[in-house]
Order: C-alpha cells, then sequence, then structure tokens
C-alpha cells in the first residue's frame, strides 16, 4: 500500500501535535479548583471518639485539622464557639458572637496544619455545640473574609463534679 505524499504530511503534522499536546500536560503542573479545608480532630489527633459528655468547670480539649489548597500561601484564621445547641453558622452566614478563642495559622500551598485546643467548660448544665469557623485573609483590603468551611460538635455539659 502507497501513501499519497499529502496524506502521510498530514499523518506527521497530527503525530506531533498529539506529541506536544502530551508532553505539555505532563510537564505542566495540574491546577485544579482553590479551596481550603477544615476538619475536627479529638483531644488525640485523631477522627473520632469525640467528648460527647463534660461535667461543668471541665476542660474540652480538641484539635482542628486545616489544609490549603488555594495554589499560594494563605493566612487563616480560625474562629472558635461554644454556643447553644442548634446555633450554627452556614456556608454564607458565620456566627454574629464572640468567640471564645481565635487561631492563626500561615499555610504554604497544600501545606495543612493541626491545631491543639483547649477551653473551660464554664457554662450551666444544657445541650452545648463547639463551632470552629475558618476565615482567610484577603490581601487587596488586609481583612479576613470567611471561606463558609466549618466544623460543629455537640455535647452535653452536666452539673459539676464533686
Amino acid at each position: 500500500m502507497i501513501i499519497d505524499e499529502e496524506v502521510f504530511a498530514v499523518i506527521i503534522a497530527i503525530a506531533i501535535v498529539t506529541s506536544a499536546l502530551g508532553v505539555s500536560l505532563s510537564v505542566l503542573p495540574r491546577r485544579g479548583e482553590p479551596f481550603e479545608a477544615i476538619g475536627l480532630l479529638n483531644e488525640k489527633g485523631l477522627i473520632g471518639d469525640y467528648p460527647s459528655v463534660l461535667p461543668a468547670n471541665s476542660t474540652l480539649r480538641l484539635n482542628i485539622y486545616v489544609y490549603n489548597h488555594d495554589g499560594k500561601a494563605e493566612l487563616f484564621m480560625v474562629k472558635i464557639f461554644i454556643v447553644e445547641r442548634g446555633i450554627l453558622p452556614s456556608n454564607t452566614t458565620w456566627l454574629n458572637t464572640t468567640p471564645v478563642d481565635t487561631l492563626l495559622v500561615v499555610l504554604s500551598d497544600q501545606g495543612n496544619s493541626t491545631l491543639p485546643f483547649e477551653a473551660r467548660l464554664s457554662v450551666p448544665p444544657g445541650q452545648y455545640a463547639f463551632v470552629a469557623e475558618l476565615w482567610r485573609l484577603e490581601p487587596t483590603n488586609s481583612s479576613f473574609i470567611y471561606t463558609g468551611r466549618w466544623v460543629h460538635l455537640y455535647f452535653n455539659v452536666t452539673a459539676p463534679l464533686g
């Protein structure tokens, strides 16, 4: 079978374009959609086995996991709240109350950090929620913006021991 010169030229051109595209896709870094994440870990830094019942005036100990996949280094702020059960943020609305603590962390792209947290539960017996909201520094106006990411844990506070 003899191939015409024009057909051969088209086949070679297609092979060159396909090879160039394949090389460029394998060499260039793949950049997916930027995102950040927040997770809740127990006192030992593991998922699960969270406290569910705590006596008043005891200490709540947890860890907050933060991950950055924004394509650049970012300064994150985690606002921590202890509120009555049922008072939760959404992905568009943050809690409009004073946090019990604020944690700051700088993360490189694809960096993560586990931030330990503890608070004395000086609240009356009842049902509560631990809430951690993730905020990111917006460099254009030097203020923190709510990312819409948050975690929560429900727990009961009982009468103090003793």
